[in-house]
C-alpha cells in the first residue's frame, strides 16, 4: 500500500497566508526586533567610555559560559548593526531561532542552546551620562568601605556582573576565596541558595574554589563576570 498525500485546497485568487520562517519562528512577513529603540535605565548611571568597557567584557567571556564562539561573534555583529536586514540575514547564516520575536530574550540554535545577550549590548540606557561625570563607581566603592575605615585595612573592591542581570559590588579582603565569594552572593539573595557560579576574568575562570583574592592579581576596578547554574 503507498502512501498518499493531500493539500488543502486553495481556490484560484485566494491568497495563501505567509509560511513561518525555519530560522526566526516567526512568520516571514515579519522581523526580529533587535531593541535598538529600547528605553530602558541601568541600576547605575553609567557613562559611554563606561558601557562601552561592559560590553567588551561581555563579548569578551560570553563564550566561556556555553555555546559556539562563531556564533557569539555573529550575535556581536548583530547587536552593533543597525541594518535590519543584514542582522536578519546573519541569523539566517548561523541557523539560530527567535522563539518569542525579540532579541533580547535569547536566540537557540540548532542544538537549543540558549544565547542571550544583554540589553546594555544593544542600545544605551536613558540614564547614561557624560564621559566627564564617571565618577559613580567610586563614590559606590567608597559608600562600601564605610567611615573612618582605611584603604589599606579595607578589602579589595570588585565589581561583580551577572549573567542574569544586574551588578553586586563587594569589598573583599584579601584572603577571600572563590568559594567566598560565591557563598556572599547567596547570602545577599543575588543567585539562589546553594547555586553553583562559576567567575571570569577578561574572559579566564577564576579556579580553583580555594584562591584566595590576593592570587588572582586583580587591578582596583576589576569587573568579574558571574554565571550560576
Amino acid at each position: 500500500m503507498g502512501l498518499c498525500f493531500s493539500r488543502p485546497h486553495t481556490e484560484v485568487g485566494q491568497q495563501q497566508s505567509p509560511r513561518a520562517s525555519p530560522r526566526t519562528g516567526q512568520s516571514s512577513s515579519h522581523t526580529v526586533d533587535f531593541g535598538h529603540t529600547e528605553q530602558w535605565t541601568m541600576e547605575q548611571p553609567v557613562s559611554r567610555k563606561g558601557l562601552e568597557r561592559q560590553r567588551n567584557e561581555f563579548w569578551e567571556t560570553a563564550p566561556y559560559y556555553e555555546g559556539s564562539a562563531e556564533i557569539w561573534q555573529a550575535l556581536r555583529v548583530v547587536s552593533e548593526s543597525t541594518d535590519t536586514q543584514l542582522a536578519m540575514a546573519i541569523l539566517d547564516s548561523i541557523s539560530v531561532t527567535v522563539p518569542t520575536g525579540r532579541f533580547v530574550d535569547g536566540v537557540y540554535d540548532e542544538r537549543g542552546v540558549c544565547y542571550k545577550v544583554p540589553q546594555f549590548c544593544v542600545s544605551e540606557p536613558a540614564n547614561i551620562i557624560d564621559d566627564g561625570d564617571d565618577a559613580q563607581s567610586d563614590k559606590s566603592v567608597a559608600a562600601l568601605s564605610g567611615a573612618g575605615t582605611s584603604r589599606d585595612a579595607l578589602t579589595q573592591p570588585v565589581l561583580v556582573r551577572l549573567f542574569s542581570g544586574g551588578d553586586v559590588r563587594l569589598a573583599l579582603a584579601s584572603d577571600t576565596t572563590v568559594a567566598q565569594m560565591e557563598q556572599k552572593l547567596s547570602d545577599g539573595g543575588h543567585v539562589p541558595t546553594g547555586a553553583r557560579v562559576r567567575f571570569f576574568y577578561l574572559g579566564r575562570l577564576l579556579s580553583p574554589a580555594v584562591a584566595p583574592v590576593r592570587d588572582m592579581q586583580l587591578p582596583g576596578d576589576a569587573v568579574l563576570q558571574a554565571m550560576h547554574a
